[in-house]
């Protein structure tokens, strides 16, 4: 007796509960039931609770902790449930007691909304104790995916919420260190790999370390498309002479054969390939916006000499067809905080650093090669 099918005004029997507490994997998942991890955490037992004493928030199903707020797999997840039912070896509900004797959600708002829809009469939890410090990182944690496969719905913008959220009330500094053991606390073992782990911590940090103290907010662009739409709205137009190619400023190589392709399909316009900063990584985002950029630069024209020298008897690379052109914006102090102008490449990047381009010779392939971790 494993799973449950749901019926309209049907309710969970103490024999349903014995199931759901037998299942508890409490010997593996420690973070869930001791205080090892979250260090104000007190597992108060899996209990039959009516549904009329939680206190639902919003439309009942919606994630505090959850950037995109309601669930976005609801209408699978319901239609699994009244078609296959209810399955009792998985991690229930989880509440926490109020001082009114009621009871709030640390996770399980979806479940407890498809059980709201059919009237159902009680409900089966796990009840917790855990200090207002932790409660959104717990929260969040639950939603993992480490004890329940395929990994949950947890985003990287809900970390990142939350750790702002931590931040603002004063449990958490901003201190990249604790921001990391935050990041990890949250994720366990079933969520993010290290790197982007580390990238949620650096935007975190230069999130509020901006705000704080210049009011800006440093733009990382997520993809192309993104960076393609502020190309439009700022005036640099595709047209008959010329199109703009975004990539990465991790993505040299690529850019280059995809600049080739672009121009072998348009032989009668200019490519103008621009460079976009992904992923800001360590405490000086001046410093790595520069060095990204330029290891961009140098990767290019290395790449261009050694296809001459390999394939074209070391014929000098055309740049009439194909530019490396410049570098959007990111919302830098003293830097790039132009939100409305890119950095044109021999035009106007003077305005980052004149002495350290220079003193690098951007145009041949004679900048130092840098490993990644010399960019943080």
């Amino acid at each position: 007796m494993s799973i449950l099918k749901i019926k309209p005004y049907g309710e969970f029997t103490e024999e349903h509960r014995q199931v759901v507490e037998n299942s508890l994997r409490k010997d593996i998942f420690h973070e869930f039931y001791t205080n090892s991890y979250f260090k104000s955490l007190k597992f108060k037992g899996t209990h039959l609770v009516p549904e009329s004493v939680i206190n639902r928030d919003g439309s009942g199903s919606s994630q505090s902790t959850r950037y995109s707020g309601l669930n976005p797999k609801y209408s699978d997840l319901k239609s699994g449930i009244l078609e296959t039912g209810w399955q009792l070896y998985q991690r229930p509900i989880s509440l926490k007691e109020t001082k009114e004797k009621k009871y709030i959600f640390l996770d399980g708002r979806t479940k407890d909304k498809i059980l709201t829809e059919v009237k159902f009469k009680n409900r089966i939890v796990n009840i917790y104790e855990i200090d207002e410090s932790e409660e959104e990182l717990f929260s969040l944690a639950l939603n993992n995916g480490v004890d329940n496969p395929p990994a949950g719905l947890m985003l990287q913008e809900d970390v990142v919420g939350v750790l702002l959220r931590q931040i603002k009330n004063g449990f958490l500094q901003n201190d990249p260190d604790e921001i990391l053991n935050a990041v990890n606390l949250i994720c366990g073992n079933g969520k993010f790999s290290s790197n982007k782990r580390d990238e949620i911590r650096w935007q975190v940090y230069h999130r509020e370390l901006n705000i704080q103290n210049t009011n800006l907010l440093p733009k990382s662009w997520a993809n192309s498309g993104e960076v393609n739409l502020w190309l439009q709205t700022h005036n640099y137009i595709n047209n008959n002479k010329v199109l703009y190619l975004p990539y990465s400023s991790t993505s040299a190589p690529k850019a280059l054969v995809a600049a080739a392709t672009k121009s072998q399909q348009n032989p009668d316009k200019e490519i103008r390939v621009v460079i976009y900063i992904r992923n800001f990584m360590g405490i000086d985002l001046e410093k790595f916006y520069i060095k990204s950029m330029l290891k961009f630069k140098n990767e290019w024209y290395r790449f261009l000499n050694e296809f001459s020298h390999a394939y074209f008897d070391n014929k000098i690379p055309l740049n009439t067809n194909v530019k490396l052109y410049g570098c959007v914006p990111s919302n830098i102090e003293d830097l790039c905080e132009d939100m409305n102008s890119m950095i044109v490449f021999g035009k106007n990047d003077q305005k980052i650093d004149e002495n350290y381009i220079l003193a690098n010779s951007l145009n041949v392939g004679s900048f130092l090669e840098e490993d990644e971790e010399e960019l943080v």
